[in-house]
């Protein structure tokens, strides 16, 4: 699902035609969980890894992510993130994501193990 508009029509006719599907968002913050990297989204900051600086983050927003206390969730997280079946498509970021880059798209494309037909812009 490497085209954008395609992968939204194949969504698009499954809900159409009530066809059975799943559709599972990795972002940003998800990345950095994978990465076994610390992440904070709070009212006013973020922390990610090594990298602070100040955002507005809702309720709704608000995670936290210690590597050293929340192994078993990374466990699970990449568990849902390998898994591959029939009609189980995955939002990845992408390279143009200005906080995530090409590195990093890279960096979750390889720990699939490769681009696959199921991989779909996060936003989509």
């Amino acid at each position: 699902m490497k085209y954008y508009t395609k992968a939204f029509n194949t969504i698009l006719n499954k809900l159409k035609n009530n066809e059975n599907f799943a559709f599972t968002r990795f972002s940003d913050g998800e990345l950095f969980i994978l990465q076994n990297k610390k992440l904070v989204l709070a009212e006013n900051h973020y922390i990610t890894g090594d990298i602070t600086g100040a955002n507005k983050y809702t309720e709704e927003e608000q995670k936290y992510f210690n590597p050293e206390k929340d192994g078993a969730l990374r466990s699970r997280l990449i568990e849902s993130f390998k898994h591959n079946q029939d009609n189980y498509y995955k939002g990845i970021c992408t390279s143009s994501d200005a906080h995530v880059g090409k590195e990093n798209f890279e960096w979750m494309v390889n720990f699939l193990g490769g681009d696959r037909l199921n991989i779909t812009k996060t936003n989509l």
